[in-house]
């Protein structure tokens, strides 16, 4: 696992072996700021990032993350 900081997140990459696509798949966490009073983090999941640049993510999540 390797982690970074990255659009005012922590980046954690994983990678994980999966059968049904005969290879491993490298997985990227993004974990926003949280204050620590606060009980839950709201969850986005998206599937395959592979237009992640095209699409301007790491943007989005940064002014999502900041309010």
């Amino acid at each position: 696992m390797d982690t970074a900081i990255s659009a005012g997140a922590m980046v954690e990459t994983v990678t994980l072996p999966s059968d049904a696509l005969e290879r491993t798949v490298k997985v990227n966490c993004y974990i926003p700021p949280v204050p620590a009073a606060q009980a839950s983090v709201p969850v986005l999941f998206l599937n395959d990032g592979q237009d992640m640049e095209a699409i301007g993510l790491e943007k989005i999540l940064h002014e999502l993350f900041s309010g």
